[in-house]
């Protein structure tokens, strides 16, 4: 397992993702010098006075009262400089009892809180799982565990607080269902199948021909530890890499004279913040699907 420092990847348009080492949590001081919209005193000057701003930072303040620290956080970026100080984002929250995990393959539930400070999304808590042997996150679907909105009016912060726990008390049920996911074993057919329709949730109609031929390439393992058939491996295998890009495929280009080149390419990692969750979930949704199908739901 590879251990790394802090660390803050910024893509376009200022949008950022940071990332705690391994058993630990992420300094308020690192997020806020990276992060200054989940610091916004106030909202966006497009709000009505009707809006409630809670500044995320008093969120996550409380929320440290209550034993929860932050693991992760992703900011969405704008094509607004004017907006980029407000907006949306997505952090990734454990217990400071489960920040080190007993074993590199352990699964430990998580809250995903993603909020706004322009109008772009309310208070919004869903369950989250963190693997640590190859340090990626999930979003459940929410057909498995149901998600907690909270406006912005009225009392925000308790309400929130409120969520949190019900929404983290559906953690053991689902860790029990990665157990019985781990007992379901897929044959080369419908892991490719699997594969086929991981690589649509990604790309929609826009799979590259390459991948559609061997959409196996999605689901390489990164590690030895992941080169099991199990439905709940190939689905990390497929969540990793899709998520996390770097999958190679030939792409074909015309050049001015009407020749065709073929161009060896890579898949890119998903960026905002609605991109992530929707396609976590849609990854799981896939999962769930395929357990049915295999008997196992």
């Amino acid at each position: 397992m590879n251990f790394y420092n802090p660390r803050a990847t910024i893509f376009g348009r200022n949008a950022v993702k940071l990332e705690a080492r391994p058993g630990e949590a992420l300094d308020i001081d690192f997020i806020r010098a990276h992060c200054p919209a989940l610091f916004a005193e106030v909202p966006h000057s497009s709000r009505s006075e009707r809006f409630a701003h809670i500044p995320t930072h008093e969120m996550i303040n409380a929320l440290a009262k209550e034993g929860w620290a932050i693991t992760g956080v992703r900011v969405g970026g704008s094509s607004d400089a004017e907006k980029r100080a407000f907006t949306k984002h997505m952090l990734r929250l454990r217990r400071v009892d489960q920040l080190q995990p007993r074993n590199l393959n352990e699964t430990l539930p998580e809250i995903v809180l993603k909020n706004g400070h322009d109008g772009t999304s309310q208070y919004h808590l869903m369950l989250g799982l963190f693997r640590f042997i190859c340090m990626n996150g999930m979003v459940v679907a929410d057909s498995v565990v149901g998600d907690v909105k909270v406006p912005h009016r009225g009392h925000a912060l308790d309400k929130v607080i409120e969520g949190t726990y019900s929404v983290i008390s559906h953690g053991q049920q689902v860790l029990d269902r990665v157990e019985s996911l781990k007992q379901i074993v897929l044959d080369p057919g419908e892991a490719r199948a699997f594969a086929s329709a991981a690589l649509v949730a990604r790309f929609e109609d826009e799979v590259p021909k390459s991948l559609k031929d061997d959409p196996l390439k999605a689901l390489k393992s990164r590690r030895r530890e992941d080169e099991k058939p199990d439905l709940w491996t190939v689905f990390n295998r497929a969540q990793e890499n899709l998520i996390k890009g770097g999958i190679s495929f030939d792409a074909v280009r015309e050049d001015a004279q009407g020749r065709q080149n073929h161009i060896q390419q890579t898949t890119r990692p998903v960026r905002s913040v609605d991109g992530d969750i929707k396609l976590n979930r849609a990854l799981w949704t896939l999962t769930e699907e395929m357990a049915k199908l295999k008997g196992g739901a």
